[in-house]
């Protein structure tokens, strides 16, 4: 008797235009993360709280540097306390390892990580 074979239904690729907006909205990460540098002598906290909020840096008020915090139901975009932007998949809560596989040094996260 010949056994039936199953395999897992593939999964089906990201669009092209999931990976355009995690790019873009890495990016605007990555640009808020520079300007609130720039303005404020040093990196932001881990997360986005500083980056949304209003600062007052030498009498004058300044931020926010980030209009509103990226959020997609294909990827999830995190940053740490060192000004580095992440891309994880979809639904992380924190930033789980800190690795170059997750940012823009070794490629391209969006297209690893973002889901269907």
């Amino acid at each position: 008797m010949v056994e039936p074979t199953t395999t897992a239904p593939s999964k089906p690729p990201v669009s092209a235009s999931v990976i355009a907006s995690c790019r873009a909205d890495a990016k605007s990460v990555e640009t808020a993360v520079e300007a609130y540098k720039a303005q404020n002598g040093g990196n932001p906290p881990s997360g986005f709280s500083a980056l949304i909020e209003t600062n007052v840096v030498g009498g004058q008020t300044v931020g926010p540097w980030l209009q509103a915090v990226p959020n997609s139901s294909h990827y999830t975009i995190l940053i740490d306390g060192q000004g580095n932007v992440y891309v994880y998949p979809p639904r992380t809560d924190a930033l789980t390892q800190l690795d170059n596989q997750h940012n823009f040094d070794m490629g391209d996260p969006c297209a690893m990580f973002a889901t269907y």
